[in-house]
């Protein structure tokens, strides 16, 4: 599959997706915006009041932190994502392991995740949180995420950090734009892939980060592997895939990425077994 790249006259270079949606190069020394319109407007007005209701909580930037971790795991809680978690329980500390979408809620607390991540900005994002579990890894959450979601977050002794996504080219929000955006593109796996950057991972794997199913359902699209998914789904893949582009072709960097996850195959990302994780990071 041919490749389409572009510069913008914002000087920040792009990748294109199939589905007609532009990635830019976060590793780039450029301003960073987001050519997309990811967000309707009609969510001008809730996104924007999250930004403001969050300022009050006063959240230290995940960009000023120096993080290390060259060997970086990102979870979500894909399909048989039950089944995996045992596999996660044999990794060294020396794995960070970045949490996203439900996998929080649904967590084995013998398992260690060192983050868990959220972009959520609806009151769906409470879903996400352990109904009796006392285990809150650090968080870290968009300045949009959902503001009961953070309030409950700290109030049950969690440690949050904030990022900031790029403007974009309709949306600015209320949040000024720090040098080092996350490119979310409203999916918490693109935002863990971008921190894996600027954690300085050489060694990354995406583990059960899909939502595909079983059974056929009308609309769904059939993968080689027998699962099946909707068109949305299909999107935030390629967009994931167009990030993982950048993570691994940054100059002076060498990073490996694995797949261990049940929906579509990703461009010279290697499938692994989740009994093969233990030998990847070594």
């Amino acid at each position: 599959m041919t490749q389409v790249f572009k510069r913008h006259r914002n000087k920040n270079d792009y990748l294109a997706t199939p589905s007609g949606l532009w990635v830019r190069d976060f590793g780039k020394s450029a301003v960073p915006v987001d050519i997309n319109d990811l967000t309707a407007e009609s969510e001008y007005t809730a996104l924007t009041r999250n930004e403001l209701e969050n300022r009050d909580f006063n959240l230290p930037a995940i960009d000023g932190e120096r993080i290390y971790a060259p060997n970086l795991l990102i979870v979500s809680d894909g399909y048989n994502f039950q089944s995996v978690l045992p596999a996660l329980a044999g990794l060294s500390k020396k794995v960070t392991v970045i949490g996203v979408n439900r996998s929080l809620a649904r967590w084995d607390a013998k398992v260690r995740m060192s983050y868990y991540l959220t972009n959520n900005p609806y009151q769906e994002a409470l879903t996400c949180l352990p109904a009796l579990s006392t285990y809150y890894p650090r968080c870290i959450c968009s300045v949009r995420t959902n503001p009961d979601f953070i309030r409950r977050y700290l109030h049950r002794g969690g440690y949050v950090y904030r990022y900031t996504p790029p403007p974009t080219r309709t949306f600015r929000g209320a949040s000024p734009t720090p040098l080092y955006a996350v490119d979310d593109y409203r999916n918490p796996v693109c935002a863990a892939v971008v921190l894996a950057h600027r954690f300085h991972a050489e060694r990354v794997a995406l583990v059960c980060c899909d939502d595909v199913f079983r059974d056929e359902r009308p609309g769904a699209e059939r993968l080689p592997n027998g699962m099946w998914l909707y068109k949305p789904q299909r999107t935030a893949h390629e967009l994931i895939e167009a990030n993982l582009y950048w993570l691994t072709h940054q100059p002076g960097r060498k990073v490996r990425v694995v797949n261990c996850s049940s929906g579509p195959e990703y461009n010279r990302v290697p499938y692994i077994t989740p009994d093969s994780l233990t030998d990847f990071f070594g």
